[in-house]
């Protein structure tokens, strides 16, 4: 069984990037890591995942889920992350903090800088932003990652952040 995940965050109500990157991608199953800001049902048409970031006013602040078999923690990360540190202390700060350790995947948004780390075993991963990208290329991004036989098949950041 092969499954492919969309991933994005910080879509500020333009959803029109994030629908393109549905059409060219054609994913199973799509997570929004917040800062959608427009109404809750709006956005759930698109998405199968989504947490409420700052700047939104409906939705759970983190959410921890199984998918085909990987276990994912999705956080917008405003409460845990800092713009001085780099994204892999950020990552670990969202680790450091989580309740439960047995993950396979954090996702999280917010810097509108797409990343990809490692906390030990646990991949970590912030898109970007889709449509208000604070990137050095201004370009948009979010992450495609492929689940096959249970586990995550991309490792590296080129293998899963995508622009538009």
């Amino acid at each position: 069984m092969v499954k492919k995940i969309l991933i994005c965050s910080d879509t500020h109500a333009n959803n029109n990037y994030l629908k393109e990157a549905i059409a060219i991608n054609k994913p199973d199953v799509v997570i929004h890591a917040g800062d959608f800001c427009c109404n809750l049902s709006v956005i759930n048409e698109m998405v199968d995942y989504i947490v409420a970031g700052n700047n939104d006013t409906q939705g759970e602040e983190q959410l921890y889920f199984s998918l085909f078999g990987v276990n994912i923690f999705l956080t917008h990360g405003d409460r845990f992350i800092s713009y001085f540190c780099n994204s892999k202390e950020n990552a670990q700060r969202i680790y450091d903090s989580i309740i439960t350790k047995d993950l396979n995947l954090i996702v999280y948004g917010h810097t509108h800088i797409e990343c990809v780390d490692y906390v030990g075993d646990v991949l970590a991963i912030n898109p970007g932003s889709i449509s208000v990208p604070r990137n050095r290329s201004s370009r948009k991004s979010y992450a495609i990652i492929t689940i096959k036989n249970n586990k995550i098949v991309e490792k590296t950041f080129e293998e899963i952040i995508r622009y538009l």
